[in-house]
Order: C-alpha cells, then structure tokens, then sequence
C-alpha cells in the first residue's frame, strides 16, 4: 500500500508541475490536456486488453508529452504558445496515428507530411 500512495503522491506533485506550466496559456493547456487524455485512454484499453506494445507506446507519447514543459523549466526559456501546441500535435500525430492508427500505411504521404513540418519546427 506504501508504494501506491508514492506513486500517486509523484503523479499529483507531477500534475500540479503541468498545471502551472501550461496554466499560462489556456490554449497549450488546452491541446496537452486532450492529446493527454486520449493517450490516457488508449493505455488503459491497451492493459485491459493486454496489448503492452500499445502500452509501451502510450508511455513514450504520454513522456514526449512532457518535453516542451521539461524545456522550458531546465533553460528557463518561454516557448511561444503556438509553437508549443504544434510540437504537441506532431508528437500525437507521430506517436498515436501514424503509429497506433497505422496512418503511415493507410496514407502514403504521411511520412513525408510529418517529415516535412518537423522541418519546420
């Protein structure tokens, strides 16, 4: 029981960390917290259904998630909030669809379309 209550005290501490990180600008709030919650979704259908390839892969998204917030706090820089919300949605477009959804199969240019805005960034 010790080790639940650790692990749900790191989760709180951690959500409290993004709430004031993306509290900032409700629009970056926005995007991170529904990319957030369908990731979320995803790794728990994946457990009940024992799919832990999924699982390792809702981990990874929900980490990379992380990274612009993890940015911002260790260079102690401000990214711009658009710019914020594009990294997001390139990690779930990656991530969930091209990976999970099979949108590299299904899209031929998919691959090339994100190949192409990570250019961007």
């Amino acid at each position: 029981m010790s080790i639940f209550k650790k692990i749900t005290h790191v989760f709180l501490r951690l959500e409290k960390l993004l709430a004031e990180q993306y509290g900032q600008s409700k629009a970056s709030f926005f995007a991170f917290m529904m990319i957030r919650i369908m990731v979320t979704a995803v790794l728990i259908i994946s457990i009940i259904s024992g799919r832990f390839e999924v699982l390792n892969l809702c981990i990874l998204t929900l980490i990379l998630l992380m990274v612009p917030a993890f940015i911002e706090r260790t260079l102690n820089a401000d990214l711009p909030t658009h710019f914020e919300v594009f990294i997001l949605l390139f990690i779930f477009s990656a991530q969930m669809l091209g990976e999970l959804c099979a949108f590299y199969i299904k899209f031929p240019w998919w691959d090339t379309m994100l190949h192409g805005t990570s250019g961007f960034i």
